[in-house]
């Protein structure tokens, strides 16, 4: 430890991967946002209302990358525009 009490080695990011990118589990399918930092490359694989987990990154697939964009998937709203193309 250096004299400001925190670790010499901290975490840091892994290449080609951001927080809050979108990726696709390969053995469940589920979506969800990755925090990838982390010494061992397993990432944080937060689903959307359950709880994050460890996962490492063999088993995850970029489905988006962050942009400074919010996206939201909605099924409704792709029933909208389907009924209202002409």
């Amino acid at each position: 430890m250096n004299r400001s009490g925190l670790l010499d080695n901290p975490l840091k990011p892994i290449k080609g991967w951001n927080s809050g990118d979108l990726a696709l589990n390969i053995e469940t399918g589920e979506v969800g946002r990755v925090n990838p930092r982390s010494k061992s490359n397993s990432f944080n694989f937060t689903v959307p209302g359950h709880k994050a987990k460890s996962v490492h990154v063999s088993k995850l697939k970029v489905v988006h990358k962050k942009d400074g964009y919010t996206y939201t998937f909605c099924p409704q709203l792709s029933i909208n525009v389907e009924e209202n193309a002409v």
